[in-house]
């Protein structure tokens, strides 16, 4: 795809983390009858072509530690002409430096590390087990299920998720829940792979994976079990994987590798299209 989903330069990214002021608000749990988990919600600026449609944006690991979830909301509140919601799912997001010593941004950033600094690297991952509780499954589903709860209360009757990463792995537990998903439809983003709920999706997916020569996740075998379990279910499903990319180039690119970069824009920008199917636009 040629557009750029967001209009941005190297300058406009500092180590992933999106520039951006926000213009949505953050309605606190219990601002409102329909708010009993707490949401950013953002308009678009020009006209709402469907009230009755909103886009629910599940965010990466760093939840709103990094403004990232809330200016690609925005961006896609202005292109698609409808609401998005951003669920605090998970209000004790990582801080955002916690995992770049020991993951690439994108393939070969740390190939000539030094042992020392590889090791220290990976040590470093230890800084993520006090929050480990609060990104277990049993903490993040029932939140999720709480967010479109609260939507539909709200009184929208067309719901898509994208989500990124752990929100990935969160709009596929809420699609494995089939008619009760409370969703139309689900776009999923360099998620996690969680197999037995594949086989329970009742609505269309789009899945939307970094390269398995370079995930932690989805390798070739598990692309390939994710291929056979749709075709056998013949649920509507689609997929693309993007070479030359590392898990997490949906949410927090790197402004200096081409591909990544490339990579960022296709996939939301085949997001939102994929959205709008389902979101009463087309």
């Amino acid at each position: 795809m040629a557009s750029s989903f967001l209009p941005i330069s190297p300058c406009c990214i500092k180590g992933s983390v999106l520039n951006g002021t926000p213009r949505g608000e953050f309605q606190a749990p219990g601002s409102a009858p329909d708010v009993v988990l707490g949401r950013y919600i953002v308009h678009p600026e020009g006209k709402n072509v469907n009230p009755k449609a909103a886009l629910v944006l599940f965010y990466d690991i760093f939840g709103f530690q990094i403004p990232n979830p809330k200016i690609l909301a925005d961006a896609f509140a202005d292109r698609l002409g409808v609401t998005v919601v951003v669920p605090d799912y998970m209000p004790a997001g990582l801080p955002p430096d916690y995992l770049s010593s020991a993951m690439e941004a994108y393939p070969g950033q740390k190939a000539n590390q030094g042992f020392l600094s590889s090791f220290f690297g990976k040590l470093s991952l230890l800084k993520v087990v006090p929050y480990a509780g609060g990104i277990r499954d049993g903490a993040v589903n029932p939140k999720s299920e709480q967010a479109v709860a609260d939507l539909r209360k709200a009184g929208y009757t067309q719901l898509v998720a994208v989500g990124y990463c752990r929100g990935g792995s969160v709009t596929a537990h809420l699609l494995s829940k089939g008619d009760e998903a409370g969703l139309d439809a689900g776009v999923l983003i360099h998620p996690g792979v969680e197999a037995d709920r594949w086989a329970k999706f009742t609505k269309p997916s789009l899945w939307l994976l970094s390269d398995p020569a370079h995930e932690h996740f989805f390798k070739e075998a598990q692309v390939d079990k994710l291929k056979a379990t749709f075709k056998e279910t013949g649920v509507p499903f689609e997929l693309k994987t993007y070479p030359d990319t590392a898990h997490g180039f949906g949410a927090r690119p790197t402004p200096t590798h081409a591909p990544t970069m490339a990579a960022f824009n296709d996939a939301n920008e085949r997001a939102g299209d994929f959205a709008k199917q389902f979101l009463g636009l087309q």
